[in-house]
Formats: C-alpha cells, sequence, structure tokens
C-alpha cells in the first residue's frame, strides 16, 4: 500500500503514516516493494513478517497504532481477494478450479484457539518450506504463486 492509500484508510495524516511506516522499517517489519501498477513515482510498502500479535499491554487493550495495523492489514486482504477475482475468468481453467474460500465458526477457549493457529500456522509452514526448496531444485510447468490469508479472532454477532 502507499502512504496515500493507508492515509485514507485509516484517517491518519500522511506525515504521520510516513513516520510509523519508518519507525516500522527500522524494527524490520515492514519495506519498501515495487509499485503494484509500475509507476516508479508512488512509495509502496510492505510488511516483511508472517504473522503479528498485539503486545500485552498493562491495561489490556491494543495501542491505536496497533489498531490502525490492522485495519491496513484487513484492506490489504481485500484488495488482495478483489485483484484475484477481477483476473479470475483470464487464468487457465486448471487455476479456475482451485483454491479455497471459506469461513467456520467453532465454540472454543483461548487456548484451544491458540493451539489451533499454531497448527495452521504449522501446515502453511510445511508449504512455504515445500515451495523454496521446490522453487531452489526446479522451476515445474504451471507454478505460481498461491495466496493464504488467515485470521482467527472472537467472533461477534
Amino acid at each position: 500500500m502507499t502512504v496515500g492509500m493507508i492515509s485514507d484508510v485509516t484517517g491518519m495524516a500522511p506525515g504521520s503514516v510516513s513516520f510509523h511506516l519508518k519507525k516500522l522499517f527500522d524494527a524490520g517489519m515492514a519495506e519498501k516493494t515495487d509499485s503494484a501498477d509500475g509507476d516508479k513515482r508512488k512509495s509502496w510498502w510492505k510488511a516483511n513478517h508472517r504473522s503479528m500479535r498485539p503486545a500485552p499491554r498493562d491495561d489490556g487493550r491494543i495501542s491505536d497504532a496497533e489498531y490502525t495495523y490492522f485495519q491496513s492489514v484487513a484492506v490489504t486482504y481485500e484488495s488482495l481477494y478483489e485483484r484475484y477475482l477481477d483476473s479470475v475468468n483470464d487464468l487457465p481453467q486448471e487455476w479456475r478450479e482451485v483454491g479455497l474460500c471459506e469461513d467456520r465458526t467453532f465454540d472454543l477457549t483461548p487456548e484451544e484457539t491458540e493451539q489451533m493457529c499454531l497448527e495452521l500456522d504449522a501446515v502453511a509452514q510445511k508449504w512455504q518450506q515445500h515451495s523454496s526448496e521446490e522453487q531452489r531444485n526446479t522451476a515445474r510447468h504451471n507454478m505460481r504463486k498461491v495466496q493464504i490469508v488467515m485470521q482467527a479472532f472472537p467472533w461477534i454477532p
């Protein structure tokens, strides 16, 4: 996302967004990336870590910065899926027939939720390692990058 996009989504001033992006960059949590549309005049940013959880605070609440971060993540996930939907009919048939769009609601304790998250993360790590090994060994026919998005949170009716 660009500074302007993040500013629009979060309602923060562009200068504040830039300041926070620099802090995230300094902490190794964000990096500049190529523009999605090839426009070199735009400054695009992306997170460069697998996952983030709110840091515990004395009052038990997440900070404004964390809230803002999670808002921008939600918009990014929406954008990823919209780009897929916009181009799905241009994909080869075998790619249109695979994928997953699913949501589920469970009755779990916080401990069970944590265990589920750890297990799902282990599955994602397994496939990420498989992908990395295959890319090093050989470029397979019809290989594409595949995006997964995982979120687990208390359901609010």
